[in-house]
């Protein structure tokens, strides 16, 4: 259902494992979760706002722990 707020929860923990184990851009995640590239970006905004662990590095995305291991840094 549209603006489901369980499936949106669902999709970033889903987008957030993904991103814990491999660099993918925008358009490879929606393709993998099934939702549009807009939405990828908009998750990805809001996993960086609340939690501060998105890197961005050429155009792909990954968790912060996925360069540093469980630290604080930022990329």
């Amino acid at each position: 259902m549209f603006g489901d707020k369980n499936v949106k929860k669902e999709r970033l923990a889903r987008l957030k494992a993904i991103l814990a184990q491999r660099e993918l851009g925008a358009t490879e995640l929606a393709r993998e979760l099934g939702v549009s590239r807009h939405a990828i970006l908009d998750d990805i905004d809001a996993i960086d706002k609340q939690e501060g662990i998105i890197c961005e590095n050429k155009g792909k995305f990954s968790l912060l722990q996925f360069w540093y291991g469980n630290t604080k840094r930022k990329c």
